[in-house]
């Protein structure tokens, strides 16, 4: 499974400690690893795995192929509002720069107090 979601393009780990299923879960969530995906033998068997969400819970067994198109998805999303993120918050940026001028230098655009 680790070979697929590296293959395409994904980061993943594998926790191989010999601990209980319970605790690497818990370790997981207090390491806030954003999607969590628990493949015993049962799922290794059913080629699927338990797909864990960090805001969402426990979303249940998925096929592999579905796992790995949906984080794809959900990476390529990010990425696209991550650029247009950047593509409107230049203005802002802008416009902060203008009013941080227009203070230093005792424009009327932003008054001091009066003390």
């Amino acid at each position: 499974m680790r070979e697929r979601l590296v293959a395409a393009g994904l980061r993943a780990e594998l926790d191989e400690r010999p601990e209980k299923l319970g605790a690497k879960i818990r370790d997981g969530e207090l390491a806030k690893v954003p999607v969590l995906l628990v493949i015993g033998q049962r799922e290794a068997d059913g080629g699927s795995a338990s797909v864990r969400l960090r805001h969402r819970g426990d979303l249940g067994s998925q096929p592999v192929e579905q796992v790995v198109a949906t984080l794809t998805a959900r990476r390529a999303r990010a990425a696209s509002t991550l650029a247009g993120g950047l593509v409107t918050l230049r203005p802002y940026l802008s416009a902060f720069e203008l009013r941080r001028s227009t203070f230093e230098l005792g424009g009327s655009a932003c008054p001091r107090s009066s003390r």
